[in-house]
């Protein structure tokens, strides 16, 4: 993988990442918010084929029923007392999902006429409906006196018990203690169910020959609303999510080892590279020096070339590198001039067609020198084609447009540039304007055409300056 596209891959990935936890959260929150109902319609006997189970039904044991005498206020206020059996009845409720159960309450019509005298742990929210009227009241008739509480249903009070009448239509609905922890069912574990207990108590007529109920309620109908509780491990998902962040965390560290690595190796070869840049350039500068020694007033005249060649090569947006390898080969263009006799280099005037003719063999005895130097890519390029025309009328091998190397075209526009901006042995410094007009007159001809407007637009900058 390209280091230039890894921190996008892995943001990426990571931004996957957290819209998965994102998502898996807003499913678990979804689900735990979301309101469930179970109906039940036959409670009485254990109602099991839900996930949630029920049963209502009297506890059976000898003490949970007996006989109680129960005050009555006549229409003139006289007290008169009857025989009701007191019972008591269990309300078991079974979590069997593979969550939490909270938030619940339940609730349970009323079939049959009776009293309801108790409940634990929780309270009771009454629904009594008299003479057509509905009431409502949540009362804890396990802290019911008759000094403290007001109620507002319809009820009697027999010694210290309250006594609130029900009949067919009337509701009663559960609403569990939090103090004693009736508000949460937990998830059942290795296969165990969980399971809460609670209770009320009812009164109903007893037949006064034998001294048994009348009617003994019954409690089939039922409806348990709730919500079920889930986090995030529960979900299937989750391992799959762990697995990929471990993954993804171990990647990273891997891919910023492997990219530390990366650039501690390419810190240590900038640097030898650097070194190694220092030592071909002092190198070069020294042979180039032989060369000045020859021709004093051309001096400097590689390095200026170069430096225009690294200009126009930044211009056309080469790399630092290809940059750094153009400063180099036009540094070297010249270097086959150390052949060429002194009298030809420093003859003041026009050379001969013979003189001429020694003059252009600098390009191939610059290759011949140039020929072993392998650690810059086609440094003998600059040397041999910089005199190279557009047009194809240059030398050493009359090559026309495109066929010129591309360090070829450019070190001959910045050569003639050199040459024209200099006093010569044979000519005098040309002014800005002829040296503009003579590179314009030029483009398509000796330089290519690309290249010599770019040219141009540096010296109009101030880039290359006169």
């Amino acid at each position: 993988m390209k280091r230039n596209i890894i921190i996008p891959v892995f943001s990426l990935s990571l931004l996957i990442l957290i819209l998965a936890v994102s998502l898996l959260i807003s499913s678990v929150s979804h689900f735990n918010t979301r309101s469930r109902s179970t109906t039940y319609s036959n409670a009485s006997f254990g109602q099991t084929e839900n996930d949630i189970g029920l049963k209502i039904c009297p506890r059976g044991g000898p003490a949970d029923t007996w006989i109680k005498q129960v005050d009555f206020k006549d229409k003139d206020g006289k007290i008169y007392s009857e025989q009701y059996a007191g019972i008591t009845y269990d309300i078991v409720i079974t979590n069997r999902t593979n969550y939490g159960v909270s938030d619940w309450t339940l609730s349970i019509p009323i079939r049959n006429s009776m009293y309801i005298n108790n409940a634990w742990c929780g309270s009771l929210e009454i629904h009594q409906i008299q003479n057509s009227i509905l009431s409502k009241q949540t009362i804890d008739l396990r802290k019911f006196t008759r000094e403290a509480d007001t109620v507002i249903l319809d009820h009697l009070v027999s010694g210290s018990d309250i006594l609130i009448p029900l009949s067919a239509g009337d509701t009663i609905i559960y609403h569990p203690s939090i103090t004693e922890f009736e508000d949460f069912f937990y998830a059942p574990n290795y296969g165990e169910e969980s399971s809460k207990t609670f209770g009320f108590i009812i009164y109903t007529k007893v037949d006064e020959k034998t001294k048994k109920p009348l009617d003994v309620p019954v409690f089939n109908q039922a409806l348990f609303t709730y919500r079920l509780k889930s986090n995030i491990r529960n979900q299937n998902s989750f391992i799959i999510i762990v697995l990929l962040c471990a993954i993804w965390i171990l990647t990273a560290v891997f891919a910023y080892y492997k990219s530390y690595r990366t650039a501690l190796i390419e810190k240590r070869s900038k640097e030898q590279r650097h070194h190694d840049n220092q030592i071909i350039q002092q190198s070069m500068l020294a042979f180039i020096k032989f060369i000045d020694a020859k021709d004093s007033i051309t001096k400097d005249h590689s390095v200026r070339v170069a430096e225009y060649s690294v200009k126009i090569a930044e211009a056309m947006g080469k790399s630092e590198e290809e940059c750094e390898n153009i400063y180099y080969i036009a540094l070297m263009h010249d270097c086959g001039k150390i052949y060429i006799p002194d009298s030809i280099l420093s003859k003041p005037g026009n050379l001969s067609e013979e003189e001429f003719k020694i003059m252009k063999t600098h390009a191939v005895k610059g290759a011949e020198i140039l020929n072993q130097f392998t650690s810059i890519p086609n440094i003998i390029d600059g040397a041999v084609y910089h005199h190279e025309r557009w047009d194809g009328k240059g030398y050493p091998r009359g090559l026309r447009g495109n066929e010129i190397p591309l360090v070829g075209r450019i070190i001959c526009i910045a050569d003639s540039f050199d040459a024209m901006n200099s006093r010569r042995s044979y000519k005098t410094k040309m002014s800005p304007e002829e040296i503009k007009k003579e590179i314009y007159g030029n483009l398509g001809k000796k330089f290519d055409p690309e290249i010599g407007m770019i040219f141009l637009d540096l010296l109009a900058d101030g880039t290359i300056q006169f």
